[in-house]
């Protein structure tokens, strides 16, 4: 019998995870989070954090139960048939593929505040299609490498992150938290629906089962610390954004701004740079997760057999006793 390599254990899987949940939006977000519930941003994260958990939870009992790579489209298709599977599966897919677009754009924008030609014209799309191949290449190359990628590039987003917290909490002043404002159902709704937002992406964490190294146990435990970790990490990066600056709402770069605030030029640099690397390493977790959602429709049928053709090299015989 002939199935993928299995490569990938459980901490490949959780930097996956972490890689797709903190992307662009922790740099950006947190201004529109405050401008809804104020001082209450810190509080919601954790309450999001925890139902989100409620959610991974969900994934990783199922994921207990199947070694397969596909997922959600593999759960929601031997719970309720192709149709269903299918719509679930290309949907995924989809969202995966357009918010890999977006990230692309978005990071391009954030390279032309200092090469500002990377903005418009044939050198936008130069360096778009230049870093789509590029991905592209790597995971031909083989899930090992692709996995290595994102893994190192996950490390390289939250090393500035965790810099910015461990300094920054120094800086925080306790009256921006503890003063909380009245709230209305509506802006407590707005708030829920962009941190539900934020918190999206630890779904892709079971796609990749079909290569992992012990799936029933390892994607359970991925999908937990994932969301265990980025709750940690965006809980305390919005408590020193809103401890830092005196009206962060106000701030349509905050995580940066703050840094800037107590590191001078030098945070917001480091921030910056940040910001592209985890762009980047978003859009390296997307190419990965989306490839493997497509191979495992094609896989089972529902699209043609060319997307599941595999390369030599990623095979694993098995001979049965």
């Amino acid at each position: 019998m002939i199935t993928l390599k299995r490569a990938l254990g459980r901490w490949d899987l959780t930097a996956l995870g972490v890689n797709q949940v903190i992307g662009g939006a922790i740099f950006l977000w947190p201004a529109q989070v405050a401008a809804q519930v104020g001082a209450w941003s810190p509080i919601g994260f954790i309450l999001i954090g925890f139902l989100s958990l409620s959610v991974a939870l969900c994934f990783a009992e199922l994921s207990s139960r199947f070694d397969t790579t596909g997922g959600p489209y593999v759960f929601t298709r031997a719970a309720f048939g192709d149709f269903v599977g299918f719509e679930i599966g290309w949907m995924q897919w989809f969202s995966r593929a357009t918010s890999q677009a977006s990230i692309m754009a978005a990071t391009a924008v954030a390279l032309g505040y200092y090469w500002p030609a990377l903005t418009t014209g044939w050198a936008r799309a130069t360096f778009l299609i230049a870093l789509t191949l590029a991905f592209g290449w790597i995971n031909v190359r083989g899930i090992k490498q692709g996995s290595t990628v994102v893994n190192v590039l996950t490390i390289g987003k939250l090393v500035p992150l965790t810099a910015f917290i461990v300094i920054g909490l120094f800086y925080v002043q306790p009256a921006r938290l503890t003063t909380l404002p009245p709230l209305t159902v509506q802006q407590s709704l707005a708030a829920g629906l962009l941190l539900i937002f934020i918190y999206g992406g630890y779904e892709v964490v079971p796609v990749p089962a079909g290569e992992s190294v012990d799936p029933r146990r390892d994607v359970p435990f991925a999908m937990v610390a994932t969301i265990a970790a980025v709750m940690i990490v965006m809980t305390l990066a919005q408590v020193v954004a809103q401890g830092v600056l005196p009206n962060v709402a106000d701030h349509a770069t905050p995580i940066a701004d703050a840094a800037a605030a107590f590191l001078g030029t030098a945070g917001g640099l480091l921030i910056g740079v940040g910001s592209m690397i985890s762009m980047t390493g978003n859009n390296a977790g997307q190419v990965l997760s989306g490839s493997r959602m497509i191979f495992a429709l094609a896989e089972h049928g529902q699209l043609p057999a060319i997307f599941a053709r595999i390369r030599p090299t990623q095979k694993l015989r098995l001979v049965n006793a």
